[in-house]
């Protein structure tokens, strides 16, 4: 589906994965570091609540977003259909 609108540059994963390294990189270039938190899920709720000053919620951070999980449903949203 978006492979379209990029000239077929999101053909396939290490494409995209790289285009995902330029994009991260070019955003911790633009935004000021006290105001960028790079977070991994994995690290829960602490740095998040902390970088938002918010207070950390009593429930347990969700996992429902498990990498495997993610790529089935996210990965043909980026590769055009070819029938």
């Amino acid at each position: 589906m978006l492979g379209r609108y990029h000239d077929g540059l999101l053909d396939n994963e290490e494409t995209i994965q790289q285009a995902i390294l330029v994009h991260n990189e070019r955003i911790k270039k633009l935004i000021p570091a006290e105001k960028l938190l790079i977070y991994e899920v994995s690290q829960g709720w602490d740095p998040l609540c902390k970088h938002l000053e918010v207070p950390k919620p009593d429930e347990p951070f969700p996992h429902v977003n498990e990498t495997a999980a993610f790529r089935e449903r996210a990965f043909p949203l980026f590769i055009e259909q070819k029938d």
